[in-house]
């Protein structure tokens, strides 16, 4: 008794809000594709403060590190002979702070095989740490600090020394480079690993990853067959004046970047303290007397640096330097161009990849990522491009625990690859909207508005659970969960469109009859309640961004963002179950007027105008946040990003409410056409500005909130349109392909945007003008008279050019006077 009253009430409030389930549609549409937006936005950045040094945790690694102070057993072994050396570089690491990680395991499997000795920034270091990821063994990593100079501890020579090849020692030449054979070997560098099984200490890079090529042979990374190949490149980059530089990047000229702001201050000058640091060791009487010429020997190479690239020098060394590296990148071109495969070797992927991949990674940080740009050595950027997003190698590197991430390394990886993150967001929500746009829509008029709402917004709330609950794992997992996830909830969302447009334009239970311009004024109301669901990710964004900075934030964010979404959602679907079907007899003949020939004329004008307008809108809205950041610059914060990208959203709002008192004067299609020509101004104003002005920062955000407000415009036309000049029996049916015909141009406008943003912004937004201007022109030929009934089916004789183009009053007048001639 208790649930059936209960029933009849939830029946009642739904009677007594009639417009609230379009209307909360709506906002679930909007909501969805812009959490997608500011979620992607999250994921990317990663951090509030841009160079802050919050950790990337997105996507979480499958190798955690289980960061853990000095264990005193390791003090206490003696499974080899060189074990006291190590037992004392332990004890004396320690002393300084240096802590244990192990890398791609945990402690429960026992102690791995091999240690290695690192720092964070050391390209040589980074060699190593790749290859040991793509091999997938795990390691202990003990990672020491350049500017601590702990690397200096006589423990850690004494440690390192014992693996030295027996060739000369560092300071003789100096070129710039790190390479033993050519340099010298460097007692107090980095990396240095010991293996546990095989008692040995390992130095230089090239020959610790040659010898973890020989020692773990899977998966291979120097097949015999290219021995040669992979020799020459090994040697190249291993000749590359990475370190001269790195530290004689002061003497550049610095990029904005705040990475390489931040590279060039640690580096200028760094050697005089480098050069303190070693004195200090001479200094001290109880320094081994077999490790002096150790330290003298990099003394010698510290003091050839200063006198090359240090604080008083002048760019002819870094010339020189420069133009060897050129010469290596055009190599790279070459061989590139004569492997026919992705990769050096063809389609395998070899340690001649891996060392590269270090190479022009240290090159984007140091900002001279100019020098194998699109246009000056093609092969090279896309080669560089594809190898950043192997995913063992950017844990190993760009994506390593408290490492900032350069901004010329997303900038590459934007640029020239699809964007895991943006593209695979948004390009799986287009792709299940268009489904679920031309299968609800016909299932609306087949069926019922009422069980195809249920049907499309239980899909549209579990597929945004899922893209919250689920997407946990490798990253591999969590992508696969995602775009799976997003590609249902797209299809729910898609179907929403002409469905809330379709249930908008119902009469109440009881109520009479409406005509097309009564249910396509109902729409345009709901459709208003879009601007808010746009604006809403934005707002929640704010508050989930100033919780404090840990490892693991990001990965609550987003998931948060993502998973609201199925809120709106659910609310429309628990209505559409309460509520009484409205719409019995429309569906009996829905099927029967989807042939009429007039239908399909009519669709070129409604589905022509609102692909043509989705191009411009969404290749705007959508990408708000790059839009911003090219704006204000790339020290634009996540949390102010959010603030701007929601005052635009907030302008529409208004936008949408000026349209909505405008129609009552102009009508839909003046409406419609007047917005694609304001549209089109506004494009061009804002991308001569932009050009004119650069550093008009606020000028140009005023004027992308003008067009913002102008394509406020069409927003709501569009939606209308289909709705005035289609009968209610196949209303839902052609809305949806309408709206169907306007995502696929939400998808031409996601990939025209980052396509031509290489071009420059101007040439972007006169792109959009363009587009407005031939929206303007579809409107104006395509939306013409057709002398036939708006409504065959209930044979209200109003003409389209009266139905879209005269005031609602003007509508009424000739409505009666042709009801009064057919009576």
């Amino acid at each position: 008794m208790s649930r059936q009253t209960g029933d009849e009430d939830a029946r009642s409030t739904c009677r007594q809000c009639p417009r609230f389930v379009p209307a909360c549609s709506n906002f679930s549409i909007q909501y969805n594709y812009s959490s997608a937006s500011i979620a992607a936005a999250i994921m990317l950045s990663h951090n509030d403060i841009i160079g802050d040094g919050v950790r990337p945790d997105f996507p979480q690694p499958s190798w955690a590190c289980s960061l853990s102070r000095y264990d005193a057993r390791f003090c206490s072994s003696a499974t080899f002979a060189m074990a006291s050396a190590f037992d004392e570089a332990v004890c004396g690491l320690a002393s300084l702070g240096v802590k244990s990680c192990i890398i791609n395991g945990n402690d429960s499997l026992g102690q791995p095989r091999f240690d290695l000795f690192h720092f964070e920034w050391s390209i040589c270091s980074w060699k190593v740490r790749c290859v040991l990821a793509e091999k997938r063994v795990p390691w202990t990593s003990w990672q020491l600090t350049a500017p601590l100079h702990n690397n200096y501890h006589p423990a850690y020579v004494q440690l390192r020394s014992l693996g030295n090849p027996g060739g000369h020692l560092v300071g003789e030449v100096f070129s710039g480079a790190t390479a033993a054979s050519s340099q010298g070997f460097d007692p107090l560098a980095v990396p240095t690993l010991l293996d546990r099984q095989k008692k040995k200490v390992v130095v230089d890079s090239k020959v610790i990853c040659e010898y973890l090529e020989r020692e773990l042979p899977e998966p291979r990374l120097m097949p015999k067959e290219y021995d040669e190949v992979i020799a020459k490149h090994l040697s190249l980059v291993d000749e590359t004046p990475h370190m001269g530089m790195f530290y004689g990047l002061h003497l550049a000229e610095t990029p904005p970047d705040p990475v390489v702001k931040k590279f060039a201050e640690l580096t200028k000058g760094a050697q005089k303290g480098q050069l303190e640091t070693i004195d200090k060791y001479l200094a001290d009487p109880s320094l081994p007397v077999h490790l002096r010429p150790l330290y003298e020997a990099k003394r010698k190479k510290t003091s050839m640096a200063q006198l090359k690239v240090g604080v008083n020098c002048t760019q002819e060394a870094l010339h020189e330097m420069h133009v060897t590296v050129k010469g290596f990148l055009a190599q790279l071109e070459s061989d590139l161009k004569q492997s026919g495969g992705p990769y050096i070797c063809g389609n395998m992927f070899t340690m001649a990849d891996l060392v590269w991949f270090t190479s022009l990674l240290r090159l984007l940080e140091l900002g001279y990522e100019d020098w194998f740009s699109s246009r000056a050595l093609p092969c090279v950027h896309t080669y560089a491009a594809r190898i950043l997003r192997r995913t063992e190698l950017a844990r190993a590197t760009y994506l390593w625990p408290y490492k900032p991430v350069s901004a010329n390394v997303r900038k590459l990886m934007s640029e020239t690859a699809p964007v895991q993150v943006a593209h695979g967001l948004l390009g799986a929500v287009f792709i299940g909207s268009v489904a679920g746009m031309l299968t609800m829509g016909y299932l609306g008029d087949v069926l019922g508005v009422r069980p195809a709402l249920i049907v499309t917004n239980a899909l549209a709330a579990f597929g945004a659970l899922a893209s919250s609950l689920f997407s946990w794992g490798t990253p591999e997992t969590i992508w696969t969960m995602i775009a799976v996830s997003r590609l249902i909830m797209g299809i729910g969302v898609g179907g929403n469109y002409p469905l809330s447009a379709a249930k908008a334009g119902q009469p109440g239970k009881g109520a009479r009859e409406v005509s097309a311009v009564d249910a396509a004024n109902s729409a345009a109301k709901a459709f208003f309640w879009q601007g808010p669901g746009q604006l809403a990710p934005y707002l929640l964004a704010l508050p989930l961004l100033s919780l404090p900075p840990s490892q693991g934030i990001t990965s609550v964010q987003f998931r948060i963002l993502l998973g609201i979404g199925a809120l709106p959602a659910a609310v429309v679907l628990l209505c559409s179950a309460y509520e009484e079907d409205l719409d019995s007899g429309a569906r009996a003949s829905g099927r029967g007027n989807l042939g009429d020939a007039r239908n399909w004329q009519l669709l070129k004008g409604t589905a022509g105008c609102w692909f043509l307008f989705d191009i411009a809108f969404y290749g705007t809205v959508i990408f708000s946040p790059a839009i911003l950041l090219k704006v204000f610059g790339k020290t634009e914060s996540l949390t102010s990003l959010a603030v701007h990208a929601a005052a635009t959203i907030l302008v529409t709002i208004l936008g949408n409410g000026a349209s909505l008192a405008a129609l009552r004067w102009i009508g839909a299609k003046t409406l419609n056409t007047a917005g694609f020509v304001a549209s089109c101004l506004a494009f061009c104003a804002f991308a001569l500005a932009y050009a004119s002005f650069h550093d008009k920062h606020w000028l140009q955000f005023v004027l992308l909130c003008i067009v913002n407000f102008t394509l406020s415009m069409n927003n709501i036309s569009t939606f209308m349109l289909p709705v005035l000049a289609f009968p209610r029996s196949v209303r839902s049916t052609f809305h949806g392909i309408s709206a169907a015909a306007a995502k696929l141009g939400a998808m031409v406008g996601t990939v025209l945007f980052p396509a031509l943003e290489g071009r420059g912004i101007p040439f972007v937004m006169f792109t959009q003008a363009f587009v407005c201007g031939m929206g303007a022109c579809c409107s104006h030929w395509f939306l013409e008279v057709v002398e036939e009934d708006v409504d065959w089916e209930e044979q209200v004789e109003l003409q389209l050019v009266e139905a879209i183009g005269l005031p609602e009053s003007a509508q009424d007048a000739a409505a009666r006077e042709m009801q009064v001639r057919g009576g």
